[in-house]
């Protein structure tokens, strides 16, 4: 590890991506925020083996990823461009008549000059890849591959359904499997329990200024495609909507269900089974790719060994009410019989934003509603949940809690009758509309 990096990666930040060169150079990027864009930087370092990357670096050009490899090999990712020590690792498609470069996934190098490159089609091409990561390759789908710089058969594969293979050093297998690793066997319960639907939908875009809810017949929306505002403006509420990178979306209504043309680069296997006979109740995007969907036979998910789990004796999987995908690699499931489960968050989340961790919308089963969103949403969202019967639950121990419980037991008059135990409080939260009219009656 580069002795200037150390002190970043001492502060665990959220990484987007990271890749090591030659002689000390580096690239990292850290997964963009609300109120900043995705930080990234390249080692002072890459200069001296790869200066193409350091000079795009020190341009205004942007950059999503790069990729180093031994003597000087590289590509860089950016908006406007794939630039490539190799022509031959990029290549163009013609599309209403104009020339355009073929986005990638990944890309990877390996010793004396082997290459690897997943096009964003899910299309593998490469040069002088051993047999054994050819064989792996083909398996399934494939997110992302990293070769051993300096071993011809190393690698490490993520397919685009979450399960991975790989041939690494025997001394990082440990913390590589423990990484993965994760209990997921239990009882099945005697009882199904009883369908919840969600009453609320809400789903955070791709972007810090998207979003979407609905209930009862009223939709807002803010910087969704122009296709799906199309839908939401018919009549009636849907029953599921989801956001994903590159204007992909979900949109669900009674019977009829659509997945956007855009889903078909972003979320490939999403589109697969959209393409397929198989019923969908419901999709959840994220990012990177991720995905999670819901059908009448099964689930499917990109961490689908981590994300759903299987009941010890009969092997089902485990239903899901509803998933979402946060900021910085964050996950949350709420299962059928209402278990949580959650990775990155310090609290039970249901709709997670992808740019900030501190934003979030929460649907309790008694219609109650908690969330914390950006200001200029309030309006929209009271708006929407005015139909509701607006209630807060007030968390035990709280400040408000404590006084209304004290409140009520200094003021408890019926001598005949013990003061009775306070299980639960309920606060009623008034619509902006609401208060306005109070100000103006007084």
């Amino acid at each position: 590890m580069p002795d200037t990096l150390v002190p970043t990666l001492k502060k665990e930040p959220r990484l987007h991506t990271i890749s090591f060169g030659e002689g000390g150079a580096y690239f990292y990027k850290k997964m963009p925020t609300e109120n900043s864009a995705a930080e990234y930087l390249v080692s002072a370092a890459t200069a001296i083996n790869y200066p193409k990357v350091r000079s795009v670096f020190n341009s205004d050009e942007i950059i999503n990823w790069v990729a180093f490899g031994p003597d000087g090999a590289y590509v860089i990712d950016t908006p406007g461009a794939l630039i490539a020590s190799d022509p031959a690792m990029t290549r163009n498609y013609t599309r209403d008549g104009k020339s355009t470069i073929v986005p990638l996934r990944c890309a990877s190098f390996g010793p004396r000059g082997v290459w690897v490159v997943v096009e964003d089609d899910g299309e593998v091409r490469s040069r002088g890849l051993p047999q054994n990561v050819l064989d792996a390759l083909s398996k399934k789908g494939v997110r992302r591959i990293e070769l051993n710089p300096f071993s011809a058969d190393g690698f490490f594969v993520e397919y685009t359904d979450g399960t991975t293979t790989w041939r690494l050093p025997t001394t990082w297998h440990t913390q590589v499997e423990d990484t993965q690793k994760l209990n997921i066997q239990m009882d099945e319960p005697a009882e199904i329990k009883k369908d919840l639907s969600k009453n609320i939908i809400f789903t955070f875009g791709p972007k810090p200024d998207v979003y979407c809810i609905s209930h009862q017949g009223h939709t807002a929306w803010k910087g969704i495609p122009e296709k799906l505002s199309s839908r939401l403006r018919e009549p009636g509420s849907p029953s599921a909507v989801s956001l994903g990178e590159g204007e992909a979306f979900f949109w669900k209504k009674g019977t009829q269900y659509s997945v956007s043309s855009e889903a078909e680069l972003a979320y490939p296997e999403v589109w697969k089974i959209w393409k397929s006979d198989e019923a969908i109740n419901w999709v959840t995007f994220g990012p990177e790719g991720y995905y999670i969907v819901d059908t009448p036979k099964r689930i499917y998910a990109s961490r689908q060994n981590v994300m759903v789990r299987t009941y010890t004796n009969s092997g089902n999987q485990v239903s899901i009410r509803c998933a979402a995908f946060g900021w910085g690699g964050s996950w949350v499931i709420v299962e059928d019989d209402g278990v949580v489960r959650s990775h990155g968050l310090e609290s039970n989340h249901v709709a997670l934003s992808w740019t900030n961790p501190n934003h979030f919308y929460i649907e309790y089963t008694d219609q109650a509603t908690k969330w914390r969103l950006p200001s200029g949403w309030h309006s929209k969202i009271y708006e929407v949940e005015g139909k509701l019967k607006r209630l807060e639950k007030l968390p035990h121990g709280g400040g408000d809690f404590d006084k209304i419980l004290a409140q009520f037991n200094t003021t408890w008059r019926d001598t005949g009758k013990n003061c009775p135990t306070i299980k639960h409080i309920y606060k009623i939260v008034l619509l902006d509309s609401i208060w306005d009219q109070y100000n103006q009656y007084l």
